[in-house]
């Protein structure tokens, strides 16, 4: 009997968010002499969990597409929320919400990728309102272009597009 030794595969450098609740990866890194251009998606379990993914209706009553929300630090505001299966407020529960920064896979590294916890003032399931609180200064999320996750458990809605914008004026202060 001949036993067959099988060596892990390299680790991903980098994978990205596309907003949807999948993961991009870039090929692998493999010490041979032929390139590799494909890409792989991974859809974790909560993806084909549509009854429970909650969706974005509105932020600040701003019905989404029709222009970019713009937030302050430390400010709340109002997100109306409904099934992404059924399209009923507030027909499931929300546990979190998550600010992501857009992804970028220039060089393998991405000193700015990250994800931070809204906070949870208030929800409201009779009417799909929930209220959140943005982070309270620029050290904990720079100003940008972020995406907005609803959370049931470990399952992600789809994302929407909002702005973080510092009326502090400490983002434009030379660190020390």
């Amino acid at each position: 009997m001949r036993s067959i030794r099988v060596a892990s595969p390299p680790l991903r450098q980098c994978c990205g968010a596309p907003g949807r609740g999948s993961l991009l990866c870039p090929p692998r890194i493999a010490a041979s002499t032929q390139a590799e251009y494909r890409n792989e998606i991974f859809y974790p379990p909560y993806w084909y969990d549509d009854a429970s993914k909650p969706g974005i209706e509105a932020i600040n009553n701003n019905i989404y597409r029709e222009s970019v929300v713009q937030l302050g630090y430390n400010e709340t505001f109002n997100v109306t929320w409904s099934s992404q299966l059924t399209g009923d407020l507030g027909a499931v529960p929300v546990t979190g919400a998550s600010f992501v920064a857009p992804s970028s896979v220039t060089h393998s590294y991405n000193p700015n990728q990250r994800v931070v916890r809204a906070e949870v003032v208030a929800v409201d399931r009779a009417t799909g309102t929930l209220t959140l609180r943005t982070p309270p200064h620029p050290n904990v999320l720079p100003p940008q272009m972020l995406m907005l996750f609803l959370l049931n458990g470990k399952t992600y809605g789809s994302a929407r597009w909002l702005q973080l914008v510092d009326t502090t004026g400490l983002a434009s202060r030379p660190q020390r």
